[in-house]
Parts: structure tokens; sequence; C-alpha cells
């Protein structure tokens, strides 16, 4: 191992000498050449120390606005209400089984009778849900809250062939906010035998064969976040007949995981409707949406300083060959100048988010940044030819690049066009430029 540790400390070694032989030489002979191999790697140099600046500023702003979120949200759910979730109600009736087991004193099997609830099943679910908007605010975080509205109807049979002492029951949601407006009907008429709703509606009594039931049950809570009405809560479930609708003034709606997609679907400016309709269904899965809040940016300005090491990158590279077409070499300090200007951009927002909001914030560095570096290629010898690049890399790769962020569905494509017309820029600015003395 030792010997082929000193075999790689050696090759290092003549590899090193070899090229400061050939940079020696090449010094002596084409002094511009290394002069130039110089002025690239000074930009490289540069352009590695901006984009890890601005990935650690990323971090950081990410880092800050989870744990500021985090804080909010649970602020918001303590004192308004969560993310709601109602389980679905239950119809039973014992039923027994015989089963073994082991006698602890003799060791001996022995059978027994245990009396257990066993499914039967809802013939029918009729639900209205309405969620109103209420959006809750915690500083300069908006957090998606909501007015529920529920109504249920529910149907039961007895389908079997016999009298039947049966069970049913309706939890209360959980994690939302206070309920108002309990309403309980049976058969239509107001609901008495369970006078303490507080742990949910429970009704038992015998049924006879065919014997049909209607429960009505509707109330009002506060959430946020999402909804969930768990249908199926975790098994496979049948269910005669399904009619769920669901209405929403919000607009940017997600399914969750383990979700049913809705039979149909509407959205208008107003909001968004769903209704789930099904005739002898099974299934495993929930009613469920996760609501997302336009204009909370908190998770996209992060990735917006992430990606600013590929706008650093085409921003030098445009300023670059339009200034070289131009027949203008800039100086390495005149380069660390320009870039210490776009890095205001990153720096100065990544403060300013804990004071204003996130739009204005970025407003506020574009303006600072792209003003600073226009006027220090303003203040130059060489402005005639060096100020058009810069304003024109400065709104392609800063502000065409930050507003194309605030539209996740289409930030690709706004980025592509972006970089495609400042190709076909660069291609008519330098297409009579001979490269042959540029470089």
């Amino acid at each position: 191992m030792e010997v082929f540790a000193g075999l790689v400390f050696l090759g290092v070694c003549l590899v090193l000498s070899s090229v400061i032989l050939v940079s020696i030489r090449t010094w002596q002979v084409r002094p511009e050449l290394i002069r130039k191999i110089f002025r690239y790697l000074v930009l490289g140099g540069l352009y590695m120390v901006l984009s890890v600046g601005a990935i650690i500023l990323g971090l950081r702003v990410d880092d800050r606005h989870r744990g500021s979120y985090e804080i909010g949200r649970k602020a918001v759910q303590e004192i308004w209400g969560g993310e709601i979730v109602q389980n679905s109600p239950s119809f039973t009736y014992n039923s027994q089984i015989e089963e073994e087991y082991i006698e602890e004193k003799t060791g001996a099997s022995k059978t027994r009778i245990r009396t257990i609830a066993k499914d039967a099943g809802i013939q029918s679910q009729k639900i209205s849900i309405d969620l109103k908007k209420n959006v809750r605010k915690k500083g300069l975080l908006q957090f998606a809250g909501y007015e529920l509205n529920w109504k249920g109807e529910f149907t039961v049979t007895n389908t079997a062939t016999n009298t039947r002492f049966m069970r049913f029951y309706i939890p209360l949601p959980s994690g939302a906010g206070n309920l108002t407006d309990l309403e309980i009907k049976l058969n239509g008429k107001e609901f008495t035998e369970d006078t303490n709703a507080a742990d949910g509606l429970d009704w038992a009594g015998n049924l006879q064969p065919g014997q049909t039931l209607t429960f009505e049950w509707g109330y009002k809570a506060q959430g946020s976040g999402s909804f969930r009405y768990a249908l199926a809560g975790g098994d496979r479930i049948e269910i005669g007949k399904l009619d769920i609708s669901l209405k929403t003034d919000y607009n940017d709606i997600v399914l969750p995981d383990n979700s049913m997609v809705p039979t149909s679907e509407a959205e208008d400016s107003q909001g968004t409707a769903m209704s789930w309709v099904s005739q002898k269904l099974i299934t495993g899965q929930d009613i469920a949406l996760k609501i997302r809040l336009e204009g909370n940016w908190g998770e996209i300005v992060p990735r917006l300083f992430f990606f600013t090491p590929l706008s650093l990158f085409l921003f030098f590279s445009l300023l670059l060959i339009g200034t070289l077409s131009a027949d203008v070499r800039l100086h390495p300090m005149q380069w660390f100048l320009i870039g210490a200007g776009f890095f205001v951009f990153p720096l100065l927002s990544s403060y300013l988010f804990t004071y204003t909001p996130v739009l204005v914030a970025m407003a506020i560095g574009l303006v600072v940044s792209t003003g600073l570096m226009i006027w220090y290629g303003n203040m130059l010898s060489i402005r005639e030819n060096l100020v058009k690049p810069l304003i024109i890399s400065s709104v392609v790769f800063q502000w065409f690049f930050s507003v194309a962020f605030m539209f996740p569905e289409h930030t690709g494509l706004l980025l592509t066009v972006a970089v495609i017309a400042s190709l076909a820029w660069l291609m008519q600015k330098s297409a009579k430029t001979n490269w042959e003395d540029k470089w």
C-alpha cells in the first residue's frame, strides 16, 4: 500500500512539473496566451465563488422558511384549526365466533365463544362538503384556512333474514377547530337518543329484517391545509351507493396519496367543484384533497437561488461573447465588480424576506442589483459597447429568470425560451465577427 501511494505521489509530481515547464515555455514564446488563460481562470474562479455563495444563501432561506413555516402552521392549527380528517361511520352487529385458546395453568387447548362487532355495510352515503376559503396569516406567511360545512345522509338496512341488534356510530372529525351548528336527524326527525354528541353520534337497537334507517348529520368546522374523508379507513369496503359532492373557492387543489379520483371535476374563476358518484362500490381509497395557496412563494425562492449558478453562467457567457464581438476586453477586476453587482440580488433579497413580502423583496433586490451594474458600466470608458449587453443579460438572466419561477408549472419552458432568445441575439450580434483573434 505504501509503495502504491508513493507511486501515485510521484506521478502527481511529474504531471505538475510538466505543467509548470510547459507554462514557462509558453510564457516565453506566447506570453499573451498565458494572460488569456489566467484571465479565464480568474473568471471561472469568480463564477465558482459566487455560485457557492448563492447556494449557501438558498439553503439559509430554505431552512429559515421551513422553521418559520412550521412554527406559524402550528400556531394556526392551535388557534384556528388543522388538517381535518372525518372518519367514515360504522354500522355493525354482534356476531359470535368460536376460537381456540391455551389455558395457562394446564396448557390444554380449549375453545370458547367470543362476541365481536361485524361490519354490516352502509347501503347509501350522500354527502355535501363545502370548503369556504379563509386565508390565515401569521406574520408574512399565509396558510390555506377554510370553513367546512359538512352535510351527510347515511342509509343503513338490516339485510339479514332475522332481527339483529345493530349499532350505528359516526365519530367527530379530528384536527378541526370548534364545531358549530351540529344537527342530527333520524328518519327526518331530530335525534334525541344520544344526548352527548361530544364523543360522536351513537345509536344502538334492534332492526327487523329489511328495516331501513336514515341518519342525517351536519356541522360546521374550521380547518387548514387539507381535508380527508376517511371513506375506507385503510380497509377495503363495499358501499351500495355513493354520492359525494365537494366545492371550494380554492383553485390550486392536489389529490394526495391513497385518494379517490373524482368522477367529475370543474374549475373556474369561482373555485373548484368535484363529485364522486358510484354504485356498488368496493374501494380502499379515501376522499381527500390538499390545498396549495397561490402567492405563498416561500418554497419557490430557495429554488430560485439554487438556480443562480445557471443564470450566472449564462449571464457571464452572454456578456463575454457580447463584449468580445464588440472588441471589448474586460479586466478581471471589472469582471469581479460586475459579478459582485449580480450577487447583490440574492444577498439583499435573502435578508429582505424577513421584513417585506417575498415579491417586494425580490423586486427591490433586482432593482438594486441591476442598477449597480448599469451604473458601474456607465462609468467605464467602454460604456458604449458594454451597457447594452449588460442590460440584456440582466433583463434575461435576472429579471426573466426570477419571473419564470413564479409559474412553477411553466418554469422550464420559460427558461428555455429565454435562453433561445439570448442565443438568437448573440448570433445576430456576432455574425460578422472574426473570432480568430478574439480568444
